[in-house]
């Protein structure tokens, strides 16, 4: 069972990879549409599960 300080500590590490991922200065090899699609995720994804996390803590 995963404990709530390693999926925070997941949770930051993946919105971490994610955001060096969009920025096609930091990853100059990787292709315009896997940055876009990661921005993408970060934008939605990880801010969904942010806010997830604060209303079951509450």
């Amino acid at each position: 069972m995963t404990m709530p300080d390693e999926r925070t500590r997941a949770l930051i590490a993946a919105g971490e990879f994610l955001s060096e991922l969009q920025d096609s200065l930091k990853t100059p090899g990787v292709p315009d549409v896997i940055c876009e699609y990661a921005l993408r995720v970060l934008t939605h994804a990880i801010a969904g599960i942010c806010v997830a996390t604060v209303v079951r803590a509450s």
